[in-house]
């Protein structure tokens, strides 16, 4: 019997182990190599703005993908309002 309390459950846990069964990384990930096949060196705001992924579901996809060999750094850049931007390429 599960003895937790409604308190001591992680909905962050929960809402993160249901994104995984669901392979909803894995769209993501294709989502973001596609966007770029299609428009290659961007950044993570202007594959964002490509595809129907947020900013925030690209920044978390697109080091993993570096990690892993099959995206690459091509270029850092500032915004106009200063944020440095790094852009992307495939491999």
């Amino acid at each position: 019997m599960n003895t937790q309390t409604a308190l001591e459950i992680n909905t962050s846990e929960v809402a993160y182990k249901r994104f995984l069964a669901e392979k909803k990384d894995a769209k993501h990930y294709r989502t973001i190599i596609k966007t770029l096949v299609n428009f290659p060196y961007l950044s993570n705001k202007t594959i964002s703005e490509h595809c129907e992924l947020t900013y925030n579901q690209v920044a978390r996809r697109t080091g993993k993908l570096r990690d892993i060999g099959i995206l690459r750094e091509v270029a850092k850049m500032r915004d106009p309002d200063g944020s440095l931007r790094t852009q992307y390429s495939l491999r």
